[in-house]
């Protein structure tokens, strides 16, 4: 047992330095600054980091002597947490934020039609899965699960969270203080979702909703103009209480699965 403890701890280690180098990698060809300036050159981004992380993972896999277990059935059961997830960001967000808009607290107003505005928010969502969503909870879930086999879900959860800031670390996202206090928060979040659920596909949904809308308030974007409290917008509206929706959901599933 000690044995594999330590296999599984190096293996983590292995998994956690080379996720690092497929950032720093992705970072260096498609040039970091200009990701946001280009959104075709970002999801050519992350076509090329998520491909290198599904390399990754299957080679461990490989080596761990897994087998991967495609079905259509599991296909689909992914979908609908995905799906799950994504729609627990939604629906809490755009309620409270009507909300927060008719009391006066913040203003978002387009800047381009409606279609531009549509069809801008499909091509982010892609880039968003691609390069955020879908790569890193795939590693996510892989420490969580290996973590899991020799620990509790919690000490699982704490660790993976303290990875995943120091990934964000090494790969410069920690260059501001509003990113300081978010990733690690964001982080231990959604590997909480991935506790409750037991699957990566509703943490996936959950940050793919959360960081395209994110992506489509930016101003270097100028697809929406929010004015307002940043308090209301990006604290309440896209993280806590959406966060509170999601626990609930997942509560009450996990209830549901036990009668």
């Amino acid at each position: 047992m000690a044995l594999d403890k330590k296999k599984a701890i190096g293996r983590i280690t292995a998994v956690f330095i080379i996720s690092i180098v497929i950032w720093r990698l992705m970072l260096l060809f498609f040039g970091g600054a200009a990701l946001g300036e280009n959104i075709f050159r970002h999801i050519a981004a992350g076509i090329f980091t998520s491909v290198l992380v599904c390399i990754l993972i299957f080679a461990i896999d490989h080596i761990e002597k897994k087998k991967m277990a495609l079905s259509w059935n599991i296909f689909f059961g992914n979908l609908k947490g995905f799906g799950s997830g994504f729609l627990c960001w939604i629906i809490p967000a755009v309620i409270s934020i009507s909300i927060f808009a008719i009391a006066g607290f913040v203003t978002i107003q387009p800047q381009v039609s409606s279609a531009t505005l549509i069809s801008q928010a499909f091509i982010l969502f892609a880039a968003v899965f691609l390069i955020e969503a879908f790569p890193e909870e795939i590693i996510r879930g892989y420490i969580f699960s290996s973590l899991e086999e020799h620990y509790s879900p919690w000490v699982a959860l704490f660790v993976q969270t303290v990875l995943f800031t120091l990934f964000a670390f090494f790969i410069g996202s920690l260059y501001s203080q509003e990113q300081l206090l978010f990733i690690p928060g964001f982080g231990f979040l959604l590997g909480y979702f991935r506790m409750l659920s037991r699957s990566i596909s509703f943490s996936m949904g959950f940050h793919a909703a959360l960081m395209t809308f994110t992506q489509l308030l930016a101003p270097s974007r100028q697809l929406l103009e929010a004015n307002g409290s940043f308090f209301v917008l990006r604290f309440l509206s896209f993280v806590l209480l959406p966060a509170i929706f999601s626990s609930v959901i997942l509560h009450l599933k996990m209830e549901r699965s036990k009668v």
